[in-house]
């Protein structure tokens, strides 16, 4: 279940299923064969005991009418009778081995049974984006828990940056999550354009948002593979490059002995948090969406790289891509179009840096606090 909100996004589901199914099946049948061979290997085993001892108490019976052995001698070879019990119980316990194995199967086949939210989730209408994405009065919660955003309302025009800013906790990243349908809203209305983002087909809609989170996931795969994952994979080489350019990544790569070919360990390990995450990015950039949402993305970069990063990021707005930043680091989203600052799941304030600097308001406050610490 690791990286599954990258899966979705990727609209990989049927790959990582195929793959996860088909591991799934040959450990069940290695299993089988296990539990087969174990207590085959144990039966003849205690069966060539048992032969052994039979002949024992065989001869000893003979020695004895034979006046050749005494019966004390013969009680104790009797003892030997023992032997068989073993058998018997490995006969026995071929079932309950098996079974156990039977069991474990059932309770991982009743989640891969599991309906995919493609099927769940049948809406056909078509994705379009011309004009903007509204938010309406939108709540919501994770399960019983408290509310975590409240009658929230956004307007984002198409081609614009816009940043979504607070307080770990206010709710934030729960505004991406819910745009990319992974949650759906308690109450309230997502718009793209006219159309509800719950009526419009999911993986038309994952298509075309590139989704960027703090916590990146990476799989056990060659960088290359990484970068050309689901809806990724018909990229051409060409296509890479300029994403990694894009992620200030290609000389990183460039400067590794297997280059794209480089193997990652799972979660990519071996890679720093920054570069994970120039990965991470490169591999959106890769996907190239009409909208962007960037969730923490460059928290682990340092200052020069991500500064490099923005210079690309406007360059896409420039050219009509919609972006939004989702992060409490103020001077990343200086130069956006407009700001909505969340407290306590809630919209306090929204406008451009400077309108909201004259507001003198919560933003203010939390601009002069981060410029004090820098």
């Amino acid at each position: 279940f690791d990286g599954s909100n990258t899966i979705k996004s990727y609209q990989s589901e049927d790959d990582r299923f195929y793959m996860g199914t088909t591991k799934f099946n040959g450990i069940i049948e290695n299993l089988l064969k296990l539990g087969r061979f174990s207590n085959i290997q144990l039966t003849v085993n205690n069966f060539l005991k048992l032969t052994i001892s039979l002949v024992i108490l065989w001869l000893g019976s003979y020695l004895v009418m034979t006046d050749s052995m005494t019966l004390g001698s013969l009680l104790a070879f009797n003892a030997l009778t023992i032997y068989y019990l073993d058998p018997i119980e490995r006969l026995i316990n071929i079932q309950p081995t098996l079974q156990s194995s039977f069991v474990a199967a059932r309770r991982i086949a009743e989640i891969t049974d599991l309906k995919t939210e493609n099927e769940l989730y049948t809406s056909k209408q078509s994705y379009t984006f011309k004009n903007n994405i509204r938010i309406e009065n939108l709540d919501f919660q994770y399960g019983f828990r408290s509310v975590v955003l409240k009658d929230i309302n956004l307007n984002i025009k198409k081609g614009q940056k816009v940043a979504i800013v607070g307080e770990s906790g206010s709710g934030k990243s729960t505004i991406g999550k819910l745009l990319n349908r992974y949650y759906t809203a308690s109450e309230g209305n997502i718009m793209i354009d006219n159309y509800s983002i719950d009526d419009i087909d999911l993986s038309d809609l994952r298509k075309n948002i590139g989704y960027v989170s703090q916590n990146t996931f990476l799989f056990a795969d060659t960088i290359k593979n990484n970068l050309l994952h689901g809806s990724n994979k018909y990229k051409s080489d060409e296509d890479i490059v300029k994403a990694c350019q894009l992620a200030e990544f290609l000389d990183f790569i460039r400067k590794l002995p297997g280059q794209f070919n480089t193997m990652l360990e799972k979660e990519g390990t071996n890679l720093s948090g920054g570069q994970a995450q120039r990965l991470s990015l490169a591999r959106t950039f890769l996907k190239d969406p009409d909208i962007y949402i960037f969730d923490e993305a460059t928290s682990a970069l340092d200052s020069l790289t991500e500064n490099k990063i923005m210079e690309h990021i406007d360059i896409l707005a420039q050219r009509g891509k919609t972006v939004i930043f989702i992060s409490h680091k103020l001077s990343t989203i200086k130069n956006a179009d407009n700001i909505y600052v969340l407290n306590e799941g809630q919209v306090a304030e929204n406008g451009t840096h400077d309108e909201l600097i004259h507001l003198n308001g919560i933003y203010k406050n939390l601009w002069q606090l981060q410029m004090k610490i820098d």
